[in-house]
């Protein structure tokens, strides 16, 4: 209804234009229809690469399985069928792919018929930039069965990051890529039979300069493959220690699933402390640190969270520092957290502490530290051979036996003459002793400076992921428990998978 304005005179509107007028008010009003699209190809794996276009007719995956439920998926609202390698092919409709094999000379061939035309398009199941590998097999009747888990990062920064799970012959069956570095990719098989898998996905922001490491997310999957969640160390408020943590970027290095939604994860977080012993201070004030943090996540809520810097003895106990500087621009890592494993005996913590050259056990209830095993202030008293430099992936085997890949990292590297190996302890925790002890270098000269694992697999074979490794003599290697070379798996130059995972399952 229109009325006069004060001091105005009343004009009136031609019906033509009120009607225009409620026909574009009732317009607005409406809920605005998205058209189907002419043509729209979807996997459930992952974006297409490049993302999908018409014009174009050939595409990479980011993610693709020959054992895992893949899905496609063809929208379109103009096409009358479609067929995948020849066989038909439901429209608007997500549909399980079959696929024999992953090769760069494979591909998904899809043919799409519209009133007028029919279009092609190509799917490859491997990616041009996979990484390339060589693997031989010395002794297959001695090999443990199973699916290797890798994740190649190429240095060079010329190729993106890969998951991949390589099947008993060396195989491709799954591959995952990213712009950005992937870690820590493996399998879990939970107390009640279910089945998980985990990876970390590097952030583009480095909040901490200058330090070795990486922060991002950690994605849990299930059993096919398909994403469960994703995490970060949540908000968080000691009271104990008064403190107040934000969400904190999740570290590269480990990932623990304890069980359904339940989760230990660790991180790398800078902060400025005022608790190191004066006799290790440059000069009184506030120093930048890089402490190791961990935190269990159950059912959404954290119930414990470990702090590496309530503990001064550690500053002492560094390999890397010997003296504190406040006016230091760069953050001191004098930690370097690089595996957790949870001993079944007592549920408490087994951690490898890099920069300490130094294995713990923390109490998991109180944080308080029950042993140390290496470094500056060994519990136990170790021999020349025993000591370790630099150690990757502390594990505790089925008879609870600890063993670590020892990078031997010099000046302090003395096991197996400064080669990389694995180390096989056991520990008598109440005497602090050394009852039994075993190591393993079979590759002469192969040295890693950076990363690597180590297994004792079911069948007493020992895996040893070799990560940044300078002599490029080998990535991965499988032996007997003699140390007798049985399998080997290189990488190019430059391209280094931070550990090695086997599992009889994928």
């Amino acid at each position: 209804m229109f009325r006069n304005l004060p001091h105005t005179r009343t004009k009136l509107i031609p019906t033509h234009l009120l009607l225009a007028a409620q026909l574009l008010l009732a317009a607005c009003a409406s809920p605005v229809l998205t058209p189907a699209p002419e043509l729209d190809i979807q996997l459930d794996s992952g974006p297409l690469i490049p993302a999908f276009d018409p014009a174009v007719h050939n595409y990479e995956a980011t993610s693709l399985s020959s054992t895992k439920p893949v899905h496609i998926k063809v929208n379109s609202s103009k096409a009358l069928s479609a067929t995948l390698d020849g066989q038909p092919l439901p429209l608007n409709t997500t549909t399980r792919l079959n696929i024999d094999r992953l090769a760069v000379d494979r591909s998904l061939a899809l043919n799409i018929t519209f009133p007028d035309r029919t279009e092609s398009y190509g799917i490859q199941t491997l990616p041009n930039n996979f990484p390339k590998y060589t693997a031989q097999i010395y002794n297959s009747t001695q090999l443990n069965p199973g699916y290797l888990y890798l994740t190649p990062h190429d240095w060079s920064g010329k190729n993106p990051a890969y998951l991949m799970v390589l099947d008993p012959d060396s195989q491709p069956v799954y591959y995952r890529q990213a712009a950005l570095a992937l870690g820590d990719f493996k399998r879990h098989t939970l107390a009640d039979g279910s089945v998980r898998y985990s990876y970390f996905e590097m952030d583009a922001n480095q909040a901490l300069k200058n330090v070795n490491y990486q922060e991002g997310r950690i994605h849990i999957l299930n059993q096919d493959m398909q994403p469960l969640d994703t995490l970060m160390l949540q908000a968080y408020h000691s009271s104990r220690y008064n403190e107040d943590y934000p969400v904190i970027a999740a570290d590269s290095h480990d990932t623990l699933i304890l069980g359904p939604d339940h989760y230990l994860l660790m991180a790398y977080y800078g902060k400025e402390v005022e608790n190191i012993p004066a006799d290790l201070l440059k000069s009184p004030g506030k120093v930048k640190v890089v402490a190791a943090v961990l935190q269990e996540i159950k059912n959404g809520e954290v119930v414990f969270q470990w702090d590496s810097t309530h503990y001064p003895e550690f500053y002492a106990n560094a390999a890397t520092y010997s003296q504190y500087d406040p006016a230091a621009a760069d953050w001191y890592d004098y930690m370097h957290i690089n595996s957790a494993e949870v001993d079944p005996k007592d549920q408490n913590l087994i951690l490898s502490m890099r920069h300490q050259n130094q294995v713990i056990k923390i109490n998991r209830q109180t944080g308080d530290i029950i042993w140390r095993l290496g470094g500056k202030n060994s519990d136990f008293a170790l021999s020349a051979d025993q000591q370790f430099a630099h150690q990757h992936d502390a594990r505790l085997t089925p008879n609870g036996d600890l063993t670590l890949f020892d990078n031997s990292n010099p000046p302090t590297g003395t096991g197996a003459n400064g080669v990389s190996n694995i180390k096989r302890f056991r520990l008598d925790e109440v005497s602090h002793s050394v009852t039994d002890f075993q190591q393993w270098a079979p590759i002469p000269g192969q040295y890693s400076f950076a990363m690597g694992s180590a297994a004792i697999l079911s069948n007493g074979n020992l895996l040893f992921g070799w990560g940044a490794n300078q002599s490029q003599q080998s990535d991965v290697t499988e032996t007997d428990s003699a140390g007798n070379v049985l399998y080997d798996l290189h990488f190019p130059d430059q391209v280094y998978s931070y550990r090695a995972f086997k599992d009889k399952e994928f």
